[in-house]
């Protein structure tokens, strides 16, 4: 993989030394958006895994009066991602839908209504 991005840049760097315009024009084809979707999809699932999410302590009004909603510790315990597709969607810009995700959390959180 490190060898074909490796001579990609080199290309597009080979490309645009040698044409009379600056920058470079390519086109993408459904079959590189595909191999990118499956290349990529495992990335997305580890970083979706690792993510930091925020404690949160808010006071909020309700109708019945006020709250204060504390939620922290919070942790993606399973990330699951069964169906992808990417497409091309003219002119330039590339789709990604996933279908029936699931992401299992764990955390903490507690509420304390305020006394009128």
């Amino acid at each position: 993989r490190m060898r074909i991005s490796l001579l990609v840049i080199s290309l597009l760097l080979l490309q645009t030394t040698l044409s009379t315009k600056p920058g470079f024009r390519f086109e993408v084809t459904q079959k590189a958006v595909d191999y990118a979707r499956v290349t990529l999809m495992p990335i997305l699932k580890k970083a979706i895994q690792t993510a930091k999410i925020p404690d949160i302590s808010e006071r909020v009004k309700t109708p019945v009066g006020w709250y204060d909603v504390s939620i922290w510790a919070v942790r993606i315990k399973q990330v699951y991602l069964p169906q992808s597709d990417a497409n091309i969607v003219p002119p330039s810009s590339v789709g990604l839908r996933i279908s029936d995700a699931l992401i299992s959390i764990s955390g903490f959180w507690k509420y304390r209504e305020e006394a009128w």
